[in-house]
């Protein structure tokens, strides 16, 4: 008869809707394998130690490191591939850094970017120069699972200086 199979047909689609629907809730991760995230002072010193011996190994020269810290306070999503992001970020200068750099930073996926000095304070023997901005970045996003994709921002941040080997670094503090 037809109605058990209409009856069975339907309850195994059903099963498996709710397991793929599952599957791709639980199972999306986004994150690169490449990827370094750093989140504590154990891994930061890891993280710097590794770095110091490759940078020695292609003769780089000694990093510069620079605490740099972010305060994303809005996200937009302007089109399939353009996120605006506004915010402030700070770096902290120690030393003699500032003899040796020009306070800046570069958002390289940036198509369009502003900023505006916002403030330059001593704490301590460290200077702190910090800015708000206001950015356009471009990004690859994967649509291919939708409806159930997730977005991951990539926010990178090179210093001003980038060719003279500065590091920004995380301001745990």
């Amino acid at each position: 008869s037809l109605v058990p199979s209409a009856a069975f047909v339907t309850v195994t689609l059903i099963a498996w809707t709710v397991a793929v629907i599952s599957l791709e809730i639980t199972g999306v991760d986004g994150g690169g394998g490449d990827v370094v995230r750093l989140t504590d002072q154990a891994g930061l010193e890891k993280f710097l130690a590794d770095y110091e011996d490759t940078s020695r190994k292609v003769s780089q020269g000694a990093p510069i490191y620079l605490p740099t810290g972010v305060f994303v306070q809005s996200v937009q999503f302007s089109g399939s591939n353009d996120v605006e992001l506004t915010g402030y970020l700070w770096q902290k200068y120690s030393g003699d850094q500032l003899d040796r750099l020009r306070p800046g930073f570069v958002f390289p996926e940036a198509v369009r970017h502003k900023t505006h000095h916002a403030y330059w304070r001593k704490e301590g023997d460290v200077e702190v120069v910090g800015w708000y901005f206001e950015s356009t970045l471009r990004q690859s996003f994967d649509y291919s699972r939708y409806p159930f994709d997730s977005k991951q921002i990539w926010l990178r941040i090179w210093h001003r200086d980038f060719d003279k080997n500065v590091v920004s670094l995380p301001d745990l503090e």
